[in-house]
Formats: C-alpha cells, sequence, structure tokens
C-alpha cells in the first residue's frame, strides 16, 4: 500500500503543475465567407474578368483572432480560381503589389495590386459578423495576355464570419 500512496500523492502533484486544460489553445481563425462580383472592367478580355462576374469569395485579415501573418481574397467561378495574398500586411485604400495566384486552364503565380476603398466596417475585429467591401484588383486573374494597360476591376464583396 505505501506504494500507491506514493503514487497517487505523485499523480496529485504533477496534476498540480499541469496547465489548465485550454492555456495553450491558440486563438480562433477569423474567416469571412461570401460572394465578389465585378461591377466595372477596365482593359480586360472578356470572361472572368467581366462586368457582373460572381465569385464565391473568401477574405483573411492578417493576425486578426488566430489569423496567420498575412491577408488574402480568394474568388472561386466556373473552372477557375484566383488568389491575392498580401504577406506581412492589410489592404488599405493604396494599391499594394500582392502575390497573385490562379489555378484554371492551368495553374501559376502572378504579379498583381489590390486595394479596398470602402470598408464596412471600418476595422473588422474578432467580433465583427459581417463585413462590406468595396475594392480594385490591378491584372485580376493574370489577365494580362495583350500589351497595352493592365486589365482593372473594381469589386463588391459581401462576407459573414465562418463558425
Amino acid at each position: 500500500m505505501p506504494n500507491s500512496r506514493l503514487a497517487g500523492l505523485a499523480a496529485m502533484f504533477l496534476a498540480t503543475l499541469a496547465p489548465p486544460p485550454n492555456a495553450f489553445a491558440q486563438a480562433e481563425e477569423v474567416i469571412f465567407e461570401g460572394r465578389l462580383v465585378i461591377t466595372k472592367s477596365q482593359y480586360c478580355t472578356e470572361g472572368r474578368t467581366s462586368r457582373g462576374a460572381r465569385f464565391v469569395s473568401v477574405y483573411h485579415i492578417a493576425n486578426l483572432g488566430g489569423n496567420r501573418n498575412d491577408t488574402t481574397i480568394t474568388s472561386v467561378g466556373g473552372t477557375s480560381a484566383a488568389g491575392y495574398q498580401l504577406p506581412g500586411d492589410t489592404f488599405t485604400d493604396e494599391f499594394k503589389e500582392v502575390e497573385g495566384h490562379e489555378i484554371g486552364s492551368g495553374a501559376q503565380g502572378f504579379d498583381a495590386a489590390v486595394r479596398i476603398t470602402k470598408s464596412r466596417p471600418a476595422q473588422p475585429d474578432e467580433n465583427t459578423d459581417a463585413v462590406f467591401l468595396t475594392g480594385q484588383i490591378r491584372n485580376a486573374f493574370d489577365d494580362s495576355f495583350f500589351e497595352g494597360p493592365e486589365c482593372l476591376v473594381t469589386f463588391r464583396a459581401s462576407y459573414i464570419r465562418r463558425r
């Protein structure tokens, strides 16, 4: 019996040293899902960058809650998808160079730029349930197949928080 008492005491002692169950839990990611619609298209080829094109979209804001340190907007529609990733920063009303990624007839990376001209709320936080954006993407979907000005799309997007 003395060994079982010692084992019991040791277990109790060790239990007091253990952190509470959620001590190492990471903050929850804050991800917004919704729709993105192109409302204006300049210098773009017809198709997925045309006015009226609609996409399922995800919006991820850098360092919000447990989010990683990049801001992304992704859009999926038809047989193609594009993502615009801004490492270490968030979008503002100034164009910021982003890493573009496109999957459709192939998979490729490309240069693009994104700006958000209007956001409601202006500064989404961990308690935000919905986000509404207006913005622009330069070289959307790597639409740079011809000489001349870069494709420029204006978009509106509505998102709700994934729970």
